[in-house]
């Protein structure tokens, strides 16, 4: 069965035996302001963080402005944990060990010419800012979110909350175009991801599981599978007790929801998928 898009991104940075490590200082996002703190691909691959970063309800603007996709994830380091724990974990080639490291809040997928608005509830702690090249090593940055000494910012009201549970989502039948914004949160003990693909009206989740399972099959080892189904949005990487609020900007259609991620209390690594965490659902005008 396929690995989820999350677990074959943080794979990537196992091959790197060298990372230069540059220190982030941080900004605020107030109430109010105009523009919202940017993280952004250049076309040279080059990243641009925020100055500053404060504590609580922050809305980030990710944009590419690159050729090359851009996946961008945000972890705050788990008490005790550190960069070095990270890389040790990396320098060993544990991917459980990596993920054990830090809580992370999700990732958007960018891309060239894309951008979008995720909003994040940022507890004051050490981070680390990841971005999986498709070619080349990936960037890895430190940064620090400074405890908020101002107003507290209420979370946004979302038109659809999602659950992602283990291993359900818990989500609407029935959506609108006018359900911009979707809450998401991990309601479960497992890193969770939603990757969205449209399929034709009718289709099951049975449907969906065997066509799934089918593409994987046929797929030579170390290759990526032909998906059966078009994509439509993807959110991974979402860390146990994490919310995000996000704009899907889903047209009219029917879709399914899936999370490939492997269950990593299985010796066979099994994944959410094959445990039925997959959802069909309709979107209308």
């Amino acid at each position: 069965m396929r690995q989820s898009t999350f677990v074959i991104r943080l794979g990537a940075v196992l091959i790197i035996a060298l990372v230069a490590l540059s220190l982030l200082t941080v900004s605020a996002f107030a109430d109010g302001h105009e523009e919202y703190p940017t993280i952004a691909a250049a076309e040279d691959g080059t990243i641009t963080l925020p100055d500053e970063w404060v504590s609580g309800i922050t809305t980030l603007n990710f944009v590419n402005e690159g050729e090359a996709p851009f996946s961008p994830l945000i972890g705050r380091f788990l008490e005790g944990m550190s960069m070095e724990d990270f890389m040790a974990a990396m320098g060993a080639q544990d991917i459980a060990a990596m993920l054990a490291t830090a809580s992370f809040l999700g990732s958007p997928s960018l891309e060239s010419g894309e951008s979008t608005l995720v909003t994040f509830d940022l507890a004051a702690g050490d981070y680390l800012f990841l971005n999986f090249a498709s070619a080349g090593p990936p960037t890895i940055l430190p940064f620090t979110v400074a405890e908020s000494e101002g107003d507290a910012v209420e979370a946004p009201e979302a038109d659809v909350v999602v659950e992602l549970a283990d291993f359900a989502f818990v989500l609407p039948a029935e959506l609108t175009t006018e359900d911009a914004l979707w809450q998401i949160s991990n309601t479960g003990d497992q890193t969770h991801e939603i990757v969205v693909y449209a399929v034709d009206e009718g289709t099951t989740t049975d449907d969906v599981t065997t066509a799934l399972t089918e593409a994987m099959a046929a797929a030579a080892p170390g290759t990526q599978p032909e998906m059966p189904y078009e994509f439509a949005y993807s959110f991974v990487g979402i860390s146990p007790g994490e919310t995000a609020w996000v704009m899907p900007e889903l047209e009219a259609g029917s879709y399914v929801a899936v999370c490939f991620i492997p269950d990593v209390t299985s010796e066979e690594m099994t994944s959410h998928l094959e445990h039925g965490m997959i959802s069909v659902f309709t979107v209308s005008e």
